[in-house]
């Protein structure tokens, strides 16, 4: 299990601290097996953190293999929309914006 939390501390705000989780999560799911990755004590992320972190693994690993290898635990409801966000755009574009605005805020 990765927890972004020890990763990055309470906030993934920038592409820079995307890329340490995101260099966690891919030698991971590139071996084949299921990856969790813990939201617990995470309380606030940016669309560049999640595009460097996750939306940026679906360069080299097909969306079906990424949706069914990575789990989400501990995550909000708005979280995990934002990470759905996230993954969808970029499944669809092609690849991660460097920037820009969009959901990550957690409420709570």
């Amino acid at each position: 299990m990765v927890r972004i939390a020890d990763v990055v501390g309470p906030r993934g705000l920038t592409a820079e601290e995307g890329r340490r989780l995101y260099d966690r999560l891919h030698p991971a799911l590139l071996g084949g097996g299921t990856v969790e990755v813990d939201f617990g004590e995470v309380g606030e992320f940016t669309e560049p953190f999640l595009d460097a972190a996750i939306g940026r693994l679906l360069r080299d690993i097909p969306p079906g293999v990424l949706f069914s290898r990575l789990v989400v635990r501990n995550a909000t409801v708005r979280q995990i929309e934002a990470v759905r966000w996230v993954l969808e755009r970029a499944s669809r574009d092609g690849a991660p914006r460097p920037a820009g605005g969009g959901p990550g805020r957690d409420p709570s």
